[in-house]
């Protein structure tokens, strides 16, 4: 059991080595070396690839039982690969706040050129299981990669009301959160459509006009990636799309399943 803790934090240091070295990599002036990498057909083939086969291997479990032997190898292998895409807009982007305005993007860097697979994939894996959240996720592995350097315990809060009321307040903000990209998501799509148009603004407000280097971004990125030392996944559970549209179907198959029960009981 030590052995395969020991193992797993090897696998989060990784993630976390990886976040700083492609930080100073896309800051540098060396990125053109990473975006040229990481559009060569080859990259783009393995992601595609292992991606793939973790979506058949989540749909045919039983004859794909082999890739699951090795979760720690698995999981090093995805968040190697995968760091590229998804840590790359964090440090450099054409917009002020990065990973929103992809569809919008004038020159889509990695990422915005494989989101339309990778953010489907992601939400398909994530069904039940949270299995990208948990194993393929590099932002998410470097947020875990924080909260296992922590030796004591985390406090708990006290009282069935107490921690019902941080979980309310979770999914109120959760709900926000998704509630307002998808608002910026159609009227960043609108304003590429109709220049000329009052919605324009909000394109005009988060277009940079350079792909460039945001210092608050990467500051702010780092801060809530380490915040994950002092609260769990603080990132992943309550900023991120993906894992916040992950945590409000788990808490609604919760929800349904307390009805079902309480309902078999009342018959």
């Amino acid at each position: 059991m030590k052995r395969l803790r020991m193992e797993g934090k090897l696998v989060l240091r990784l993630a976390l080595f990886l976040y700083v070295l492609i930080g100073i990599i896309v800051v540098s002036d060396y990125y053109i070396y990473l975006y040229n990498i990481t559009f060569s057909p080859v990259y783009i083939y393995i992601v595609f690839f292992i991606v793939f086969l973790a979506l058949l291997a989540y749909l045919f479990r039983r004859r794909f039982s082999f890739f699951f032997r090795y979760p720690l190898i698995r999981k090093a292998v995805y968040v190697t690969v995968l760091a590229p895409v998804l840590i790359t807009p964090l440090f450099r982007c054409w917009f002020r706040v990065p990973y929103v305005a992809c569809h919008v993007c004038p020159r889509k860097c990695i990422f915005g050129y494989m989101r339309p697979f990778i953010v489907p994939s992601s939400v398909l894996l994530n069904v039940n299981s949270r299995s990208w959240c948990y194993n393929a996720c590099s932002v998410g592995a470097v947020s875990d990669s924080f909260t296992s350097m922590r030796k004591r315990g985390y406090l708990s809060l006290r009282g069935t009301r107490s921690r019902r009321a941080v979980r309310i307040i979770g999914i109120a903000l959760a709900t926000v959160i998704i509630a307002v990209l998808t608002y910026i998501y159609f009227a960043l799509a609108h304003a590429r459509a109709n220049p000329g148009v009052s919605r324009g603004d909000i394109f005009t407000a988060l277009y940079k006009g350079s792909y460039s280097v945001n210092p608050v971004i990467i500051a702010a990125a780092t801060i809530l990636l380490a915040g994950a030392f002092f609260i769990p996944r603080l990132w992943c559970d309550n900023l991120c799309p993906i894992g916040i549209i992950a945590r409000l179907s788990l808490y609604s198959e919760r929800l349904l399943r307390r009805r079902n029960k309480d309902g078999q009981k009342k018959k």
